[in-house]
């Protein structure tokens, strides 16, 4: 290890990085996690151990390519001009659930009061808390003590924001995942055993052994919520500690296997077909293994904190997206200094390669994010001890935040719909 000084150039590279950078460490409390995991859905699996030690006689060599990134990332800046997109959340009212939409500057529009008379799902149905949204304004919203001719116990209702005149979609609830929404808007459901409907269901044809983690007891319902159609799928996989239900990124069904025997079962209940697919999901990915060749399943998180490994300080990073070309990763960053907070989103196309990188004033503690279908917009989660309230914010360099909206006031945030939204029929 050399003792030689840095240079004066060095040295202002050092300096230059040190705005971006911290310890690579989780700030966020157990309840934090668990809230995380019930709202955003989130599925935290494998982690990568990542190499802590620097040997500072290559820092500068190993600063100068993530200080160049840097640099030029505000040549790269997304300026997009487009209309940000809108949060949906739910607040309690009485026994019924308020839809409202929040847009980034903090205004509310009340959309739609839901009440279990309304659904027609009878006078002891109870809305619980959670749920999801679809880029296309469907809401899945559960439902517990439904007295609906025909109907399981317990639902997730799908309701269209889009048009109010449209009867809902009820589904039998499995009680422990929600709806993964594919890349072509269909709903995926994991079916309750023992089954879901009375549906179509596919021949099996699949030939010869399955890959040895497929499980054949987990049936999913796909859903083509607008036309009506629907199927149930045999033997798929689900993935983490939580389960999850993972898409193949070309909506032709949903990962199966392991890391010796990828593959995808399609839709059409044909045999399952061998390969590492691209994924459609905001947390997995189908990286190569540090040892061997094998393909391992991780989640974008490890694998962000990873790539920037922990030339981050003094920002500390809080947590990472998959982007939405499944090509990037979204790491999410608080940086904390003089009483003053701010978000940071550095784009990464690779190990210690930042292709843009936003900051933007935020009031409290940064503590996670979801993001638009397109990127475009972040719903941003703050609070000093764990998820207390959010801002909608549009994903440019410097974008003006409005004031928090707390948590415990909306219930809770189901997702982002575009700024469309804004046309549709309203209370």
């Amino acid at each position: 290890m050399s003792d030689t000084p840095f240079t004066e150039a060095e040295r202002r590279l050092a300096d230059a990085l040190a705005h971006h950078a911290a310890v690579a460490t989780d700030p966020r409390s157990t309840r934090t996690v668990a809230a995380e995991a019930m709202r955003l859905g989130r599925r935290r699996t494998w982690a990568w151990r990542w190499p802590r030690t620097r040997l500072l006689g290559l820092a500068a060599i190993l600063l100068l390519p993530l200080a160049m990134a840097l640099a030029g990332a505000a040549t790269l800046l997304r300026q997009d001009t487009t209309d940000p997109s809108m949060a949906v959340a739910i607040r309690q009212v009485d026994a019924g659930l308020d839809v409202v939409l929040v847009d980034a500057d903090g205004g509310e529009r009340l959309l739609r009061h839901l009440t279990s008379a309304g659904l027609g799902l009878g006078p002891r149905a109870t809305f619980q808390i959670g749920g999801h949204v679809s880029p296309s304004g469907w809401l899945e919203v559960y439902v517990d003590g439904v007295q609906a001719p025909g109907q399981a116990a317990s639902v997730d209702a799908f309701i269209d924001l889009a048009d109010p005149a449209r009867a809902p979609f009820l589904a039998p609830s499995n009680g422990f995942v929600g709806v993964r929404w594919g890349p072509d808007g269909r709903a995926a459901i994991v079916c309750p055993n023992p089954g879901c409907a009375q549906v179509t269901r596919p021949a099996t044809g699949r030939a010869g052994p399955r890959p040895s983690m497929l499980s054949a007891s987990n049936e999913v319902h796909v859903v083509d919520l607008g036309a009506g159609s629907e199927t149930v799928i045999d033997g798929v996989k689900l993935y983490g500690g939580n389960p999850e239900l993972i898409w193949a990124a070309d909506g032709s069904g949903f990962l199966a296997g392991d890391t010796d025997t990828w593959g995808v079962i399609p839709l059409d209940g044909g045999p399952v077909v061998p390969g590492t697919p691209d994924l459609f999901s905001r947390h997995f990915r189908l990286e190569p293994s540090r040892v061997g060749s094998h393909i391992e399943l991780t989640d974008a998180d490890n694998v962000g904190r990873g790539w920037l490994s922990y030339d981050l300080a003094p920002a500390a990073p809080v947590g990472a997206l998959n982007a939405a070309d499944g090509d990037a990763i979204w790491l999410l960053l608080h940086d904390a200094r003089d009483g003053r907070h701010q978000a940071v989103l550095a784009r990464l196309i690779g190990p210690r390669t930042i292709d843009s990188i936003l900051r933007f004033d935020v009031p409290a503690p940064v503590r996670g994010f979801e993001l638009s279908d397109d990127d475009a917009t972040a719903v941003v989660y703050l609070g000093e001890q764990a998820y207390e309230s959010f801002v909608v914010v549009p994903m440019r360099d410097g974008a003006s935040v409005s004031p928090a909206t707390p948590i415990d006031d909306m219930t809770a945030v189901l997702g982002l719909v575009p700024a469309a939204a804004a046309s549709w029929p309203g209370e």
